[in-house]
């Protein structure tokens, strides 16, 4: 808690040089994986910090120290609505800068760190990530990179979509009934929801991709 003001202010100075953000942010994220849910303190000041840097320096460090919040404070009902705001505030500018094919070419790491960021968000917080406003243009964004041809960014998307089919997959019907069962319905037929929206592209591209109609 000590080092922050001190965090915080090469955050603000030196915002638009890659390399030294790219320090700052891995400094970070082992501080959090260190002290675990003890950086709560500094979470408050951290979640907007990385929603302000990320539009003015676009940059995947933001997006992986993101996760790394998320892995420490996802499992914590009181966080939720912070984090998924956070996700809000990172998922637009991300959105805009990923706005074609050539742009997405352009930056693959950023579509890697953000997709595995997503897929953190669907595995902690299932039900309020697919109920978010921006879920459709997430999961289009998603189709559409699983066209690049870069092995760990189409990996990260791959894992995404994966994951929302494993959650989206019909299960037996429970013995008796329980809160638990009722929100991993809930889950399922929003999961279902969202793959109604971009079903017929995923399936296109996925058999092109295995058919082997894909750039290499």
């Amino acid at each position: 808690q000590a080092l922050w003001p001190l965090l915080h202010a090469v955050f603000e100075r030196f915002r638009g040089n890659a390399k030294v953000m790219e320090r700052c942010c891995s400094c970070v994220r082992y501080a959090l994986k260190a002290v675990g849910t003890e950086a709560a303190p500094l979470a408050a000041g951290l979640i907007p910090l990385l929603a302000q840097s990320l539009p003015a320096q676009p940059a995947s460090c933001y997006l992986y120290c993101a996760c790394a919040v998320a892995d420490v404070f996802g499992k914590q009902p009181a966080y939720a609505q912070g984090l998924l705001s956070m996700l809000d505030m990172l998922s637009s500018p991300t959105l805009a800068l990923l706005d074609s094919e050539p742009a997405m070419v352009a930056n693959p790491d950023i579509v890697q760190d953000f997709f595995r960021l997503l897929e953190r968000f669907l595995e902690l917080l299932p039900a309020p990530f697919l109920a978010m406003p921006a879920a459709p243009a997430l999961l289009g964004a998603g189709v559409n990179a699983l066209t690049m041809a870069h092995r760990d960014a189409n990996e990260s998307v791959s894992c995404f979509f994966t994951r929302l089919l494993d959650m989206a997959a019909p299960q037996a019907a429970p013995s008796s009934p329980s809160k638990r069962n009722a929100d991993a319905a809930a889950v399922r037929d929003a999961a279902m929801g969202q793959f109604a929206l971009v079903g017929d592209r995923l399936v296109t591209i996925v058999v092109h991709g295995a058919l082997g109609a894909l750039p290499d």
